[in-house]
């Protein structure tokens, strides 16, 4: 509670001693708007499911049996984090929606929140334990409203898909403006290719000078992980949702508040 009244008091300053009448703040998706991540949720959903259609973005021969492709692409996704290629990752996360039909998206990520299921805990898939449950987080949820009623624009700035983000942002009635991992579609077919830059890491700073506003800083950034330290670092006010990880420790040690 006290965190909270504080980080109330420095946006309410904020916007009081600030000369322009234009605010924005910058939230990232995953694991801060949402417990869990819907990019990571919808790769293991089709994974599951050997729903992947493209082939050629695994490293290696093509591999034509759907069973085999969907295990290859599920570990080499996980194999990248786990070295902690972060940005290989998530460009590797989106390339695997390629072949898709951008209709097909609205159905896809649907059926993944459904799957899902609010209850956050853990599963497994070819012998690995990965995340389970996508439910919104109320303490983000209350300060997206309370800083919309006081007139500061709300952009999401998500390493995922932009695609899945839009999607998932409609089934959770998160209004909001988005920037996102953006893919090439060409006769409505998204393909592998992305547009650059990429919201991921520092990324995320280059995209809302390139969306936003190019020289004026966010008032306020909220993220959960290291990828979101520049976006937060940029902004004027930092927020971190407190997932107990190295973000946290440097959110206690700035004196930054903790949600």
């Amino acid at each position: 509670m006290e965190n909270k009244i504080t980080l109330q008091k420095q946006i309410t300053d904020a916007i009081a001693s600030a000369n322009s009448v234009r605010h924005f703040a910058v939230f990232d998706f995953d694991n801060t708007c949402i417990a869990n991540d819907i990019a990571e949720a919808t790769l293991n959903h089709m994974a599951r499911g050997a729903l992947f259609r493209d082939p050629t973005i695994v490293p290696g021969p093509e591999q034509n049996e759907p069973q085999a492709l969907a295990k290859t692409i599920f570990q080499h996704y996980y194999r990248l984090l786990k070295a902690g290629d972060v940005l290989g990752a998530y460009e590797f996360g989106a390339k695997t929606l390629s072949g898709l039909n951008i209709l097909e998206i609205e159905r896809l990520v649907r059926d993944v929140i459904e799957s899902e299921g609010a209850m956050i805990g853990q599963s497994e898939l070819f012998g690995a334990k990965i995340a389970k449950g996508l439910a919104t987080r109320p303490s983000v949820i209350e300060l997206i409203s309370d800083l919309q009623k006081q007139g500061v624009e709300i952009w999401i700035v998500s390493a995922s898909p932009r695609l899945l983000v839009a999607e998932a942002m409609k089934n959770f009635g998160i209004v909001a403006k988005l920037i996102g991992v953006r893919h090439v579609i060409k006769n409505g077919i998204i393909t592998s290719e992305l547009e650059y830059p990429l919201s991921v890491m520092g990324g995320k700073v280059d995209c809302i000078k390139l969306f936003i506003d190019r020289t004026a800083r966010p008032l306020l950034g909220v993220g959960d992980s290291g990828n979101d330290l520049p976006m937060l670092e940029y902004s004027s006010i930092k927020a971190v949702v407190d997932r107990q990880n190295s973000l946290s420790e440097k959110a206690k040690a700035s004196g930054w508040a903790l949600l």
